[in-house]
């Protein structure tokens, strides 16, 4: 139960704080442990990549500007 619970605040934390914040990695500074840390970061590069994605496809981008596209935008978004 008390992994239930401490896996949907994190979920929380990742959807709110991902349209909040510039990056990835500044969000994970602020976390205390390294373990949530790291997978903090793994569930917001995901998300990263859907948005990402998705904003590619909204913007009927293809071949190599599609790629270009989405590879800027996932750095950007995590920060790297």
């Amino acid at each position: 139960m008390k992994t239930i619970l401490l896996a949907a605040g994190f979920s929380l934390l990742v959807t709110a704080s991902w349209a909040t914040e510039a990056t990835c990695k500044a969000q994970a500074e602020k976390l205390p442990h390294p373990g949530l840390i790291h997978r903090f970061m793994q569930e917001c590069a995901t998300h990263a990549i859907a948005t990402c994605s998705a904003t590619a496809q909204e913007k009927k981008l293809f071949g190599a500007a599609r790629t270009s596209f989405v590879k800027k935008c996932e750095a950007d978004a995590v920060g790297v």
